[in-house]
């Protein structure tokens, strides 16, 4: 083997005795500071005899404060008792709530407070004719009539038909409409193009 091998060798295994001296000197330190706590005064056994005990540990011991156990004391039963009269029972009452292992259902009604109908909003999309667009402009709109012949002037992101559907955008000769359709899977957006008849 060359020299710079095993130089190299030999400061991997310095490098690795340190990392486990200090490893075992940490635990050990923390091993110490566990056991080296003492009883509670009155419950000291000293296993040595009276005159081999060291005048040090004694005033250590006589310096500690006290804390006397509470007047009364109550056996382990009785405190046991105290507490779970203490405790109200609690009972879960389900009445009113749905089961969260259970699949939600979509109602018909929404809940909240609903923003009120607009009139385009009131008739399904197949019954509303789209009679004319201005589409060259920065806001673009369509008009709509109604069943009861009534014109309708909507821009986009407006709300049309009564699928909750909106105004996505208006193209030349075009409006595409996005309505939300309630399924089994979930809802679903769906992109109709309402075309001006010429």
């Amino acid at each position: 083997m060359s020299r710079l091998r095993l130089k190299e060798i030999f400061a991997y295994l310095v490098v690795s005795l340190i990392a486990v001296g200090g490893g075992a000197f940490l635990s050990l330190q923390f091993l110490q500071s566990a056991s080296s706590q003492e009883e509670a005064p009155g419950e000291v056994s000293n296993s040595l005899g009276p005159s081999e005990a060291t005048p040090s540990t004694e005033k250590t011991a006589e310096e500690r404060p006290y804390f006397p156990a509470p007047s009364g004391a109550e056996s382990p039963g009785q405190s046991v008792r105290s507490i779970e009269i203490f405790l109200e029972p609690y009972i879960y009452d389900s009445n009113g709530r749905r089961d969260p292992f259970m699949p939600y259902e979509f109602s018909g009604e929404k809940e909240g407070v609903a923003a009120p109908l607009t009139a385009l909003q009131r008739f399904d999309l197949n019954d509303l004719r789209l009679i004319g667009i201005m589409w060259d402009i920065r806001e673009p709109k369509a008009m709509f009539v109604d069943p009861e012949n009534k014109v309708h002037v909507i821009g986009r992101d407006e709300g049309i038909g009564n699928q909750n559907g909106y105004v996505e955008s208006i193209r030349e000769g075009e409006v595409v409409v996005v309505e939300a359709v309630r399924s089994d899977a979930g809802v679903e957006y769906q992109s109709k193009i309402v075309k001006l008849k010429r």
